[in-house]
């Protein structure tokens, strides 16, 4: 080129190029790399019998896990036979290795596998090392293998027993984490039955043994922290504080000072899903941070918004409503631009908790945001329960209020009140509940059929009205509301009658299938 450019900008498009060519170089090794083991998988099947479980399980397989090479058929089945036949053998440190590798390949061992190997865990976990135990968890977790109870306990017992002070603070945290995991998928509901009370009694006796044992070692898991708090990552931060808050432990102010002071210098580093657990885990552990602090995590927050998946968006919107802290305008705008483009992705809960957020916060979501809601309500409503559905139609009802007033607010024209498509509403309907005011009024046919429900229903009414009012009645919401009077009906019909002047609960119920817009 016979542009004249400047050193510095040679320099750095030079540091750029060498960076694309190392990456290339790397792809291209790693693929090699495959391709060999590929072949080593394949040919290694002539000699499992004299292989050693450190190379089987330590070189091989750990091999295929970090260059996440899936071993290929027939070879992985007999490779699978063999380090069964192996497990009798193998140390504390070569059974973590081995599920810890599973767990890398995404491929869960059949059952007689993980039999034989959590016997084995059981009698040798006693000599297993901080790291190895971490691991055993981690890959529990991840292949959602439950270990037996006795295994928990184990590790349980050990956490209270061992020094946590020289453990890495990696591996102590992610020992907790997964520990924590566990311990809530292990907890099942006991459903009531009077032949087996006896038993659920027993089972509920346990549990709270489980629970008092798991505070124990929350509560020395907390000592030891505090003199990790230098070694920890963004992500030891974040799921320090996920695991408290996800077994509501009651945590001092001041211990969550020393974490969020530690923690503020290192938020530039935290990525979009370790932003939103922070949050989240300081709304549920009901902690306001300080404003200095806040504002450290929002500006990291903004400046990775465009990367935040739909949990991220939803977890972190949830926190600060939770906690009520309001962002800065800024912050906010970038907010509704980010979340309108990809909220057709969010799920039923996630919109519902993004609604409830928005609502909370006395935000004012513009225009598009408003649109793009109702596409994604559209299509997610009809797996809301009944309840659900009323107090989603509330806080849209409340957001369009907003939306409206400011609208009428700013424009000069009284008859300016169109919120774009689908979204027609007016002022006066917001204080009005008739909507003898509003651009969309109820017709006699609608008024009809509040009327027959209220009797019914006073929900199903109620839902009706709010629907009707922030024009939002797709063909699922009929369905539904038609069919709450209908189940009262089989249990109240003498009542109904009574209510509607003998009026048959069958003819009311055929004069709500008709309601329409």
């Amino acid at each position: 080129s016979k542009a004249v450019v400047a050193p510095s900008h040679v320099a750095s498009h030079a540091s750029i190029y060498q960076a694309e060519l190392a990456a290339a170089a790397a792809a291209a090794a790693v693929a090699h790399a495959r391709a060999w083991l590929d072949l080593c998988i394949r040919v290694s099947v002539l000699h499992l019998p004299s292989f050693r479980p450190d190379e089987l399980l330590g070189q091989l397989l750990w091999a295929c896990g970090k260059l996440s090479c899936p071993m290929p058929e027939p070879a992985a089945h007999h490779i699978m036979a063999r380090t069964q036949a192996q497990l009798k053998d193998c140390d504390a440190e070569h059974l973590a290795i081995a599920l810890y590798v599973f767990a890398l390949l995404k491929q869960q061992p059949p059952q007689p596998w993980l039999s034989t190997f959590w016997a084995k865990v059981a009698a040798e976990l006693s000599n297993a090392s901080p790291l190895a135990q971490a691991k055993l968890l981690w890959a529990a977790t991840q292949l959602a293998v439950q270990p037996p109870e006795q295994v928990l306990e184990q590790m349980q017992q050990r956490i209270l027993q061992h020094e946590l002070g020289c453990w890495p603070a990696g591996v102590l945290v992610s020992a907790m984490h997964s520990l924590v995991v566990l311990q809530q998928r292990s907890q099942q509901p006991s459903q009531p039955n009077r032949q087996h009370q006896h038993q659920h009694q027993q089972a509920d006796r346990h549990q709270q043994q489980q629970l008092l044992l798991m505070t124990r070692c929350l509560r020395r898991f907390q000592a030891a922290v505090l003199n990790q708090l230098p070694g920890f990552s963004s992500q030891d931060f974040a799921n320090t504080l996920w695991l408290l808050a996800a077994v509501r432990f009651k945590c001092d102010a001041r211990w969550l000072d020393r974490m969020l002071a530690a923690s503020g210098p290192k938020l530039i580093t935290f990525s979009p899903s370790e932003l939103s657990t922070t949050i989240w885990a300081l709304a549920k552990l009901k902690y306001a941070p300080s404003h200095a602090w806040l504002v450290q995590l929002l500006n990291s927050s903004y400046q990775q918004m465009l990367h935040f998946a739909p949990s991220d968006l939803t977890n972190v919107v949830w926190g600060l409503a939770q906690l009520q802290l309001q962002p800065s305008p800024l912050w906010i705008s970038s907010y509704w631009a980010v979340t309108s483009k990809v909220v057709g992705r969010f799920s039923a809960i996630e919109l519902k908790v993004v609604l409830y957020s928005v609502a909370k916060l006395r935000l004012q979501p513009p225009e598009v945001w408003l649109q793009a809601l109702a596409a994604a309500l559209d299509a997610n409503m009809g797996q809301y329960e009944s309840p659900e559905v009323l107090k989603v139609l509330r806080a849209v009802q409340h957001l369009q209020c907003k939306q409206a007033a400011s609208a009428g607010s700013s424009s000069s024209s009284p008859g300016n009140n169109s919120i774009g498509n689908g979204w027609i509403f007016s002022s006066a309907a917001c204080s009005s509940g008739s909507g003898q005011n509003s651009i969309l009024p109820f017709t006699r046919d609608q008024q009809v059929q509040v009327r027959v429900l209220q009797p019914l229903d006073a929900v199903a009414a109620e839902a009706y009205s709010l629907a009707c009012l922030v024009a939002l009645m797709p063909e699922w919401l009929q369905k539904k509301v038609a069919g709450w009077p209908k189940q009262l009906a089989a249990q109240r019909s003498h009542q109904q009658q009574q209510l509607t002047g003998g009026v048959s609960s069958d003819m009311l119920v055929r004069d709500v299938h008709v309601a329409t817009l």
